[in-house]
């Protein structure tokens, strides 16, 4: 009631009362697709083959085009691909392959476990998390593969794919009847699935497979969707998640798509754009950042936005102004995200694998082609130069916004001081960091990581964030991937900041402060400094979490952190490596060097200040353990180099050096020195370590004759 409101609990409680009592039967009731005693005629399929056209933002006529320019690029591997699935070879979550079959698809089963889910139980009665992961049986009923048929017709004009793609809709057709089985039990899942459907409709139908017979089959289809969909939308919208605005998306869609009775058209249109419109409102917050708290599931949000500008424009549907200012600001927030030099992001929050539009060769975790189709439509202009990532520009906008994003070549953001969703990226000219810490949680928290630190160095992520893995997998695999323990930032007495009290629910919700954000006008000297009270909260001596962030040159990190308060404890500061060659340093005691042989070069991590009983420990790929791996992919995971430094005494400040080989440093008491090529830095630390003061005074930069000072103090 605390965190979450008396009006969300109650309607909970509502929501199982009504489940037991079989109300969702009543209201979206199972039953069998209709028998047809007569099919379209040519006329009507072709009356209904324009309507359907004059909706939606494909033009068929660009097909040419489109093989002209991508053919070269792309022709081989998108064949490949949709030859893949032909052969009954589906793709889950980015990364593995997995047979299922074809033209007859084991749809209903759990690929990785072979538990085969009921097909005639109502959606209502089945539990989410009774058979493992319910996430890998959705996975190909998204229908993400329709992606892979519909641009490798379009680059061959064989028409082996949109058969392939009728074929795999009758096989789904007949083993999922309406409303029974898993397939349903999500309208979230309902909604991206019939959102492929239509975009593989759009791009087959001038197809001779795209028959009068297989239209009237999809409109029932699709109008049970819309149905399912609007059944349970109250439920979605509650969650204040990618839940809601997926449903609402997909509910408008229908309303703006399907044909059939115009009255229910019409109110799954009005309903769609204002829950729509109210989702965005309350989820996207003033500086962009997103309800849900995760770099991936903010893709999701773009890519509904994406959905809802492109069909919006191509249907003559006007949007809300101010829809259109958060979706702007939701879609530069991502913008700064980006770091890597492959388009990766921060694996930050719960990372589900979740990509609904895979309209280009570009990898799962390369987050430009969203970011660049949404800034060509919203913005008019090009968020990066010409590159494979343009291909999503083109199936969402067609030649001319193709025009747009070719022409322009690109622009670079600076750093990012999202305050609402508190996210702060610190950048200098080959080196960035992600910090983390909201002020307080509007919405549920997701992974326990506040003033989690992520690390970037010439495009390559050093600090990195384990991910997620997993929803519902072994018991060994399943906790964990959320704790702080695994992030990098400090643990007290072994202690996560929030206590994970179910699944996705984690309390009491801590609350953070940004202290300071200042940087040089020649903008070698960065400092961030900020804290949070989730141990004072959870009565572990009252402390107070403190860290500081200071960038001294282009490349040179330092973190200080310290736990301010007036009881002993023992914590922990622990730091995630990608996993490279690397060297420990000195080989006797606890080592204080780590040298990483990168591929773009050695990058070193030293720590300053260990005192005598303090511990240093290193693991990688721990054995039935979640210490020393990363999930970059859902479902996958792969070894990386887990430090922790078990440090005893209240009131100190402990030191981690981020820098290149060559940099040397240099400790004494209430400084610390950098020393480069033809440059040295220092950091002055405060006298005393107090709740009053900050941690650091002043911060200096001497490069030549230029000298740069930032006074904190």
């Amino acid at each position: 009631v605390q965190h979450l409101g008396l009006r969300w609990v109650w309607f909970r409680v509502l929501l199982k009362v009504r489940q037991q009592l079989g109300f969702y039967e009543k209201k979206t009731p199972p039953g069998e697709w209709r028998v047809r005693a007569g099919y379209l005629s040519e006329e009507g399929a072709e009356k209904v083959r324009k309507l359907i056209v004059s909706r939606l933002f494909l033009d068929f006529s660009s097909r040419e085009s489109y093989a002209r320019n991508w053919q070269s690029s792309i022709g081989t591997i998108v064949r490949e691909r949709a030859q893949a699935r032909i052969n009954g070879r589906f793709q889950f979550f980015s990364k593995a392959s997995v047979e299922l079959g074809y033209p007859v698809v084991r749809w209903n089963t759990n690929a990785l476990s072979g538990v085969e889910y009921p097909r005639n139980i109502h959606w209502s009665r089945i539990d989410d998390f009774a058979a493992g992961d319910i996430k890998v049986v959705w996975e190909p009923n998204r229908f993400g593969f329709v992606f892979d048929l519909m641009r490798a017709y379009w680059v061959t004009a064989s028409e082996t794919y949109p058969e392939a793609f009728w074929r795999l809709i009758e096989d789904w057709r007949d083993q999922n009847q309406p409303n029974e089985g898993v397939q349903w039990k999500c309208g979230q899942e309902v909604s991206i699935r019939l959102m492929a459907w239509i975009f593989g409709l759009n791009a087959f139908i001038e197809s001779p497979s795209t028959t009068g017979r297989r239209l009237e089959m999809l409109e029932e289809m699709l109008v049970c969707s819309g149905r399912r969909i609007e059944g349970n939308i109250g439920y979605a919208m509650s969650q204040k998640n990618n839940h809601g605005i997926s449903e609402a998306v997909g509910l408008w869609t229908c309303g703006v798509v399907v044909p059939g009775d115009e009255d229910e058209r019409k109110r799954w249109r009005t309903k769609g754009m204002h829950l729509i419109e109210a989702a965005v409102s309350e989820l996207v917050y003033d500086d962009g950042s997103f309800s849900q708290h995760s770099t991936n599931y903010h893709r999701v949000l773009l890519q509904n936005l994406l959905w809802v500008v492109a069909l919006a424009r191509s249907s003559g549907e006007s949007l809300d102004a101010e829809l259109v200012r958060r979706m702007r600001k939701a879609n530069r927030w991502m913008r700064a995200m980006i770091l890597g030099e492959n388009g990766e992001v921060p694996n930050y929050g719960a990372n589900d694998g979740a990509l609904l539009f895979q309209l280009t060769c570009c990898d799962y975790r390369d987050f430009r082609p969203v970011v660049q189709a949404l800034t060509v439509l919203l913005e008019g202009e090009a968020a990066f130069p010409d590159g494979p990532w343009n291909e999503e520009v083109f199936w969402f906008g067609g030649d001319e916004a193709m025009n747009v994003a070719r022409l322009d070549a690109g622009r670079e953001t600076g750093e990012l001081r999202a305050t609402d969703g508190g996210y702060y990226v610190l950048k200098g000219l080959n080196s960035s960091v992600m910090i983390r810490c909201p002020k307080r949680f509007r919405h549920r928290m997701g992974h326990a990581d506040l003033l989690h630190a992520d690390l970037w160095w010439k495009g390559q992520n050093v600090a990195i964030d384990p991910g997620t893995f997993s929803y519902n997998a072994t018991e060994s695999w399943n906790d964990g991937w959320g704790a702080t323990s695994l992030h990098n930032t400090v643990t007290v007495s072994g202690r996560d900041q929030a206590e994970k009290v179910s699944r996705f629910l984690r309390l009491p919700w801590p609350q953070g402060e940004c202290r300071v954000a200042e940087a040089t006008d020649l903008e070698s000297l960065d400092y961030w400094e900020g804290e949070h009270d989730a141990y004072r909260k959870r009565s572990l001596g009252g402390v107070v979490h403190r860290r500081g962030l200071a960038r001294i040159g282009e490349e040179s990190w330092v973190v200080l952190d310290a736990l301010i308060g007036s009881n002993e404890v023992q914590w922990e500061v622990n730091w995630l490596i990608t996993d490279w060659p690397y060297k420990l340093s000195p080989s006797k005691g606890p080592y204080s060097v780590v040298e990483l042989n990168t591929p773009k070069g050695e990058y070193h991590v030293r720590w300053l200040g260990l005192q005598e009983g303090d511990e240093v420990s290193m693991t990688r790929a721990g054995k039935d353990s979640n210490r020393g791996w990363c999930s970059r992919y859902y479902n996958s995971k792969e070894p990386a180099l887990s430090f922790r430094l078990k440090l005893n005494g209240i009131n100190r400040v402990f030191a981690t050096v981020f820098a290149p080989k060559g940099v040397s440093v240099i400790n004494k008491t209430g400084k610390l020195t950098l020393i480069g090529e033809d440059w040295f830095g220092t950091i002055s630390l405060s006298k005393i370590v107090s709740s009053k003061v900050n941690l650091v005074d002043q911060l200096t930069y001497l490069k030549g004759s230029e000298e740069e000072k930032l006074v904190v103090n």
